[in-house]
């Protein structure tokens, strides 16, 4: 929706696909875009024109807060 933010929470080839469409990247590309697990990609959008502004980001001091929150809430 424009004007806000939102996330999508996906499988690699998911993002790779949504990655590809919005850069009108052909789907014979589809694997020369890594995407690790657990990554973060940014796409803005500026007068609905996407921008890549991270990707395939991981930042493991975040991976690993995460893990220690989740077992301190057991």
């Amino acid at each position: 929706h424009w004007g806000g933010s939102f996330a999508i929470v996906s499988h690699g080839n998911v993002n790779r696909l949504i990655l590809c469409s919005l850069l009108d990247i052909p789907l014979k590309n589809l694997f020369r875009i890594e995407q690790e697990f657990a990554c973060i990609n940014e796409i803005q959008f500026l007068d609905r024109t996407p921008v890549v502004k991270l990707l395939n980001y991981k930042d493991r001091s975040l991976r690993e807060s995460g893990i220690r929150a989740a077992h301190a809430a057991k």
